[in-house]
């Protein structure tokens, strides 16, 4: 998978009120991120999310990365869009 892909979705995302809708309520864990991702034909599997997040880690405080690292995948969605 390409890091083009996982960025297509983001900026999809971040652009469609209906699609974060949707997020909020179906993709509460990573392989719901992934069903929803690729139910709107983005071909993106947990290995994108890991490495989305892993890339993003420099940008994150103290707060949300122990968010991360405890599970909480609702905020995992916010750090991602």
């Amino acid at each position: 998978m390409s890091k083009s892909e996982m960025s297509r979705f983001i900026a999809a995302v971040s652009a469609d009120a209906a699609l974060q809708a949707l997020a909020r309520t179906k993709a509460t864990d990573a392989s719901g991120i992934v069903a929803l991702a690729r139910s709107k034909g983005y071909d993106i599997g947990p290995e994108d999310i890991e490495e989305h997040v892993k890339s993003r880690a420099a940008d994150l405080t103290e707060e949300q990365l122990g968010s991360v690292t405890g599970g909480a995948i609702p905020r995992v969605l916010v750090l991602i869009y």
